[in-house]
């Protein structure tokens, strides 16, 4: 009687360790968004989703709109700096990084406007190294060039993140997510490419000695970071698959008289207007 008393004790005590271990477990996965949810278990980037879509107009973004709620934007980066980014999937990294990025460049816009007509009348706009996530400061520079390009190395992340400019890629109505980060980053690009004062254009004239000549004009994006584009073969044959149906057959036709072009870059701020 008194070892199947024993034995019992030992098996409560065992159980309630483990259940202790558990509870402790839950409570660092919810703090450092392992699962890319929040404490209050909601998505970890539901408050800035929440900010996009109140406030995203046709790609383009109302800052005024979005200053009157700089508190809940405010929420959302405290939100990054609380998540332990050495804990997040491959996925969440990816869609973690590019809200990042886009909600420091919100936040920095946030921080002149509306003194300002663009980005670059921001000094050392970049390179400010004030922006906290997962605990560190990091500049926007420093998450652009040294994590999402070199550790995802996904040309796509191009026509993801913003840098507040009427000829950067549209900024979409709803933040990233790991489990629709592919996709999204897709229709980004095929987005990116369908504007023709953004993404791609093309014209047919002709040459001095009465030829035939083909020109496609594409951001200067592809010309700035032609390594990302160029790793795995030419621009042409980068952009190809994220072209709308009439201009694939275009470049497939006329592929090898192609000349390329570069549309201008407008680096006015991306205000809707209300």
């Amino acid at each position: 009687m008194k070892t199947f008393i024993l034995i019992t004790a030992i098996l409560i005590s065992q159980i309630a360790c483990q259940k202790k271990e558990l509870d402790t477990d839950a409570t660092k996965t919810a703090k450092t968004g392992v699962k890319a949810v929040n404490k209050q278990g909601k998505s970890l980037h539901a408050g800035f989703t929440a900010l996009l879509s109140k406030h995203v107009k046709k790609g383009m973004l109302s800052y005024k709109g979005i200053q009157k709620d700089e508190a809940l934007l405010d929420a959302y980066l405290k939100e990054l700096e609380n998540t332990d980014t050495s804990k997040l999937t491959a996925n969440q990294g990816l869609a973690f990084w590019i809200n990042a990025y886009n909600a420091f460049t919100i936040k920095l816009i946030l921080s002149k406007y509306p003194e300002i007509d663009g980005i670059k009348d921001i000094p050392k706009r970049w390179d400010l190294d004030q922006w906290n996530a997962g605990g560190k400061n990091y500049s926007l520079n420093h998450i652009e060039h040294k994590i999402l390009r070199v550790k995802y190395d996904d040309p796509r992340i191009h026509f993801a993140i913003v840098c507040a400019s009427i000829s950067c890629p549209s900024i979409a109505n709803r933040a990233y997510e790991a489990d629709t980060v592919d996709a999204q980053l897709t229709q980004g690009a095929k987005a990116f490419f369908a504007n023709s004062e953004k993404g791609f254009t093309s014209t047919t004239g002709k040459t001095f000695t009465g030829k035939a000549k083909y020109t496609i004009s594409i951001s200067k994006i592809l010309k700035w970071f032609s390594e990302d584009f160029e790793r795995n073969g030419s621009k042409i044959d980068f952009i190809l698959p994220f072209l709308p149906e009439k201009e694939q057959a275009f470049v497939k036709k006329h592929k090898d008289d192609l000349s390329i072009d570069y549309l201008t870059y407008n680096w006015k701020l991306n205000d809707a207007k209300d």
